[in-house]
């Protein structure tokens, strides 16, 4: 279609919806999501909005979870369904765990292999995800900067911010 101006990100294809006028470009990744944890569900479902928009993104693409447990069961659910998790994005404090780095230690027991972004309206937390020293995980602060947020799932869409199962 004429009316699509083709993009790259770091070789992957993404595309400007027709008539977008020159918007964001969408990104192009079939079968990939995003797996949401916050025990916020406002917060959860406004960074699903917002993301979805900047991303042009299907809500459907976006999974979210109350708490750890609950996002041990998406995972375990929907990778068995055949789909794969481009990243998780979970809070750092949730009251039925402790928190993010519980989900994350998890997360790895269980297979996934992919990026991890920790959001949290506390900066001591920037420390302890640092201390992993993992190369797959990021920390963003509370409120998020949607900006950055956006630039690294975009990363992580495009297939470049490491391996997701």
């Amino acid at each position: 279609d004429e009316n699509r101006d083709m993009f790259a990100i770091r070789g992957v294809p993404i595309h400007t919806a027709p008539g977008s006028g020159g918007s964001p470009p969408a990104v192009s990744t079939p079968a990939r999501r995003v797996l949401i944890v916050d025990d916020e569900p406002v917060f959860a479902k406004a960074l699903v909005r917002e993301q979805g928009r900047r991303l042009q993104l299907p809500k459907d693409r976006f999974k979210i979870a109350a708490n750890a447990e609950e996002a041990l069961g998406v995972y375990t659910g929907v990778v068995a369904g055949g789909a794969i998790f481009a990243c998780v994005i979970t809070d750092m404090e949730m009251p039925t765990t402790d928190g993010g780095l519980s989900l994350y230690r998890n997360l790895r027991r269980a297979g996934y292999l992919g990026p991890v972004v920790f959001l949290s309206s506390n900066p001591d937390y920037g420390t302890k995800v640092k201390a992993l020293q993992d190369a797959r995980v990021r920390f963003f602060s509370k409120p998020p900067d949607h900006d950055r947020i956006e630039s690294c799932l975009r990363e992580m869409l495009s297939g470049t911010g490491g391996p997701g199962r």
